[in-house]
């Protein structure tokens, strides 16, 4: 008589925590900063070289919260004006405060508008609630060629394993 022996193995998924936030506030040279609070076709308008900074995303994350993170920037935008040339808009973010800045990732634009999301997670070693708080956190965007930059939407999203 021979001995059967099964080893079970169960795997338990868990689902990531997705969390999507508008800016609440701005500041900058920008006209009409807040206008890109949310996706309503209504436009913050830069002329190159503009630099704008929204904050205060209202995260409420857990203090706990790994490594493994991921941090993204939504640019939704596009340009009403020689749609032909080459038109940047520059993005990065800051954890101080906007005393310093993580790189600048660049984003091409059309005369469509789009939404390009950029992963800012290796722009600095960790991510937690103090990180991402409305104190800390902020967005900057600097329409950096073309005649003039319209930011519709600029949220940011966070995804906790």
């Amino acid at each position: 008589m021979g001995l059967i022996v099964t080893f079970g193995l169960v795997l338990v998924a868990q689902a990531s925590t997705v969390i999507t936030k508008s800016p609440g506030a701005c500041n900058g040279n920008w006209s009409m900063c807040q206008n890109a609070f949310g996706s309503d076709d209504t436009y913050s308008v830069g002329p190159a070289p503009a630099i704008g900074n929204w904050y205060n995303y209202g995260f409420s994350i857990s203090a706990t919260t790994t490594a493994s993170t991921t941090v993204e920037v939504g640019v939704e935008a596009k340009v009403t004006e020689r749609c032909s040339d080459s038109n940047i808009m520059s993005i990065a973010v800051s954890q101080n405060t906007g005393v310093t800045y993580g790189p600048a990732h660049n984003v091409s634009l059309t005369c469509t508008d789009a939404t390009t999301w950029i992963d800012v997670t290796r722009d600095f070693p960790t991510w937690d609630a103090t990180t991402l708080a409305d104190s800390r956190f902020r967005v900057r965007a600097q329409c950096v060629s073309g005649a003039y930059c319209d930011l519709d939407w600029l949220p940011v999203r966070v995804t906790i394993p």
